[in-house]
């Protein structure tokens, strides 16, 4: 019973029940300190604030007073991102433990995904975290935030907002 943590209730022929230990050496290497993913996110910004920017300038007048705004706030808070309104926002950020990408949109009753058998709410948060890890390139985060454009431009009865 190699690999088990001295207990006898082990199923030799699944193996369950046997408790796989893990050594504190492993995670204490595995963990980044916040000033680390801090830095990460110093590395992403100047590749992703030009896109919110200019999308920024491009959404003026489409959505209310205020907005849409960029939050930068990556030294105090870990987060930077950009928010076409309240319910609508792309973030990049960190919670101490990993880098990810957030998006926030509010789901509408009236989309493929409502039928007869799936009870959907409107106006409930939607809220997509994502890993970022070494491997996104410049085309993910474009995707994340085109993802945010698509959802705010679908949004129904309110053609103000995506007309040119």
């Amino acid at each position: 019973m190699s690999g088990s943590s001295g207990s006898d209730t082990t199923n030799i022929e699944t193996g369950a029940g046997s408790a796989v230990g893990v050594d504190a050496e492993d995670t204490a290497d595995s963990a980044l300190s916040h000033a680390e993913l801090v830095a990460r996110l110093e590395a992403i910004r100047p590749r992703v604030m030009p896109l919110l920017q200019a999308v920024q300038r491009e959404y003026r007048g489409r959505a209310r007073d205020g907005h849409p705004r960029i939050i930068d706030n990556v030294q105090r808070g870990g987060i930077f991102g950009l928010e076409l309104d309240p319910g609508y926002g792309v973030y990049f950020m960190t919670d101490g433990t990993s880098v990810y990408g957030e998006l926030h949109a509010i789901s509408h009753r009236t989309d493929t995904l409502s039928n007869a058998n799936v009870e959907k709410f409107a106006g409930s948060p939607d809220i997509e975290r994502r890993e970022i890890d070494a491997g996104w390139t410049d085309h993910h985060y474009r995707n994340i935030v085109s993802e945010l454009l698509n959802r705010w431009n679908y949004q129904q009865l309110r053609i103000f907002r995506v007309d040119s």
